[in-house]
């Protein structure tokens, strides 16, 4: 198939090669000081524009029969004007030529378009300066000729203005001098797009997903492709979002991800046109396929779901051994320790239930990621971390656990309180092994690991059964030293055996679980506010005294429920001081999409870090990787910009962003560059080679 591959590349390479002499040598002829000159019509004049009308010919001969034309837009700066399909909004330029004498027919050239994104909307169109070739045939050869262009066209900035105005040139026998009008059209018509395969790349499928959520375009080169663009054009009104570019290795292959927001209107054939920067081509009457299999990694080829159901599992189990998974760990230790007392099958029993906890806890968190997209909301990995509700909940529940570890819960509680809680966590139903293994579930969100995001961004991007199938072995990696354990009870005997150490280690257990409930007291502050945390320890300090003092039962639970409450919701009582922000590092820009483009399009490198209080990988990337004397002198470089955005409160931009780049969670890092405009996406890991070679590679 390689084969077969390059020797169509060098068949239309040297089909190109002929017709690029062919073209230059007509273009020479043109440009010659003895050759004839093309003519200019009086040009519109507005704030926002200049248009003209223009030819390469400069009078009509016995022998002309057709004409090459052009309209010539001239914008101010910040001001576009939009491609034959505009994307979400916007209208194309239109002419009517009925008032022209001597017209049979024209035909109007596209160029290739560039994408504009601003408030979340995108566009295809033209900035700066663009003309549109336009052949016209005359309907009797050889006489004269006037070509009045009623044209209307849209320019849009922060508003939107249409134009409509008329221009008007004419052509005879006698002679019109304009040297320009023939350069700009020679010029333009090596941007318009040729009609199907070129010597660049190769359009290898056109697919979508199951679902109908979103168009994959898969693009393979001979040579790297630092740069790509793909501009559907469809038979209904079908509104696509960013896309997301996914690159192989070394970058000879691309699949685009195009995002589709009304996906019933779409139908077979569409049309394709696809640019690297350098040459464009127009596909046309594509057939559409469903396909499950796309590059949201590197390797993804014919066992792409495979593959990502692979990366979720392994990225479960590495879960294990981050640190902010720490205090499952904790858990996990203490469960092991308690076990001992038990036989065989309770053993198993116990840990298969922590498993199905954890299991569980992964079926309902991707119910809830499937409603909020259902809804309308925006949904990615950890931003549970965000909510101050969520916070106060996780913070009461740590410092209940902690107060048991240590005993208070016996010497503040009633008896038969104490009774019931250790009936309930050594009942037959193993509920409180089962609910363990929700909590451990629910603290392993904020982390990212190898392999993990590259599966979550699969999952949410796919929804349905394979996102539920992909969450389920999420959860079956960060069970597997549970169902290691309840598969070989016996590896419980390489443990010491239970004694007065246990008290010991308990104690230590507890006091570790309280820094985890200051570390999330922390993050409550700076998501929300002081007064937010100080309410919920006092309304949380009455709930537990409740239960000691209040002697009535009926009035004693009402009491420790209405405290309880308020502890886990006091965030929607008091009003939100929005925290702080943790980009302190004046060294640092702070993330803002229009700025990054100004500085790409300026030829610089730009290094973006997104991160997070709550984002405990984040903090390690940032303290071995990125703080590191040698990372930041190469970050410190002169053509080098830092830009760091923190996603520790709810943020649509950088949420928007992430989507962007096929990514749902933190942290992430990118290089932009001179060659690399689409981006070189880094591991949720760093490492200070990672960085330095992707800087490099950006220059």
């Amino acid at each position: 198939m390689a084969e077969c591959f390059n020797s169509n590349f060098k068949l239309i390479s040297r089909l190109n090669r002929i017709v690029l002499y062919i073209l230059v040598g007509l273009i020479s002829i043109f440009l010659s000081p003895n050759f004839t000159l093309g003519a200019t019509s009086k040009p519109f004049i507005s704030k926002e524009m200049v248009a003209t009308l223009i030819t390469a010919e400069n009078k009509i001969s016995s022998n002309t029969r057709t004409i090459s034309a052009g309209l010539s837009i001239t914008l101010e700066k910040g001001w576009k004007t939009y491609w034959r399909s505009p994307g979400q909004v916007g209208l194309p330029p239109e002419i009517d030529w009925e008032d022209s004498t001597n017209v049979l027919h024209t035909k109007f050239y596209w160029p290739t378009p560039e994408r504009f994104q601003e408030f979340e909307i995108e566009n295809y169109g033209y900035s700066n300066k663009v003309t549109f070739p336009i052949n016209i045939v005359l309907k009797n050869p050889g006489k004269p000729l006037s070509l009045i262009a009623n044209t209307s066209i849209l320019v849009c900035k922060d508003v939107c203005l249409p134009k409509s105005f008329i221009l008007k040139l004419s052509l005879s026998e006698v002679e019109v001098i304009d040297r320009l009008s023939r350069i700009e059209l020679s010029s333009s018509l090596t941007t318009i797009p040729i009609d199907g395969p070129n010597s660049q790349f190769k359009l290898n499928s056109v697919f979508i997903d199951p679902n109908k959520k979103s168009l994959f375009v898969e693009i393979q080169s001979l040579k790297n492709i630092n740069e790509v663009h793909v501009f559907p054009e469809t038979q209904t009104d079908v509104i696509f979002d960013a896309p997301i570019n996914t690159f192989d290795q070394d970058k000879k292959l691309v699949t685009i991800q195009l995002p589709i927001f009304d996906y019933k209107k779409i139908n077979n054939p569409i049309a394709l046109t696809i640019s690297n920067g350098k040459i464009s081509s127009t596909y046309k009457n594509l057939k559409i396929v469903e396909n499950i299999v796309h590059s949201q990694s590197n390797i993804l080829n014919g066992n792409g779901f495979a593959i990502i159901i692979f990366f979720a599992f392994v990225g479960g189990l590495i879960l294990n051994v981050m640190p902010c998974v720490f205090p499952v760990l904790l858990i996990k230790i203490n469960s092991v320790i308690n076990s001992q007392s038990y036989s065989k099958i309770k053993t198993r029993r116990k840990f298969i239930s922590s498993a199905l906890g954890i299991i569980t806890f992964m079926w309902i968190l991707n119910g809830l990621l499937f409603l909020i997209q259902v809804m309308g909301g925006k949904i990615g990995w950890g931003v549970q971390f965000q909510s101050p509700v969520f916070l106060s909940f996780i913070i009461v529940i740590l410092i209940i656990f902690s107060i048991n570890m240590l005993g208070g819960l016996k010497i503040i509680l009633p008896q038969k309180f104490n009774t019931k809680l250790y009936q309930l966590s050594n009942s037959n139903g193993f509920i409180g092994d089962f609910l363990s293994g929700c909590f451990a579930a629910l603290l392993a969100t904020p982390c990212s690991a190898p392999f993990l995001g590259s599966a979550v961004a699969f999952a949410l991007t796919m929804g349905g059964v394979q996102s539920l199938i992909i969450f389920s072995f999420i959860g079956l990696g960060l069970a597997s030293p549970y169902l290691v354990v309840a598969t070989a009870p016996r590896l419980v005997m390489f443990f010491p055996r239970p004694g007065k150490w246990m008290k010991t280690v308990q104690n230590l257990i507890g006091i570790l679980i309280i820094i985890s409930a200051c570390w999330f007291s922390w993050l409550l502050i700076s998501v929300e506010s002081f007064q937010s945390l100080l309410v919920l320890l006092i309304a949380l300090i009455f709930a537990i005294l409740s239960l000691k003092f209040i002697k009535i039962n009926s009035l004693k639970y009402v009491f420790f429920v209405t405290f309880l409450i308020l502890s886990v919701t006091n965030s929607t009582i008091i009003t939100s001081q929005n925290g702080w922000t943790t980009n302190s590092d004046s060294s640092w820009e702070v993330f803002d999409t229009s700025r990054k483009k100004i500085l790409i399009d300026s030829e610089k490198v730009v290094f973006i870090d997104i991160t997070a209080d709550w984002c405990l990988t984040c903090k390690a990337n940032k303290l071995l990787v990125l703080d590191s004397s040698y990372v930041k002198t190469a970050l410190s470089k002169e053509n080098v910009v830092k830009m760091r955005g923190d996603w520790t409160q709810k943020n649509s931009k950088i949420l928007s962003f992430l989507k962007e780049n096929g990514r749902f969670g933190i942290p992430f890092n990118i290089v932009y560059g001179p060659s690399a405009k689409s981006g070189i996406m880094l591991p949720e890991i760093l490492t200070s080679e990672v960085v330095i070679n992707a800087l490099k590679n950006a220059e």
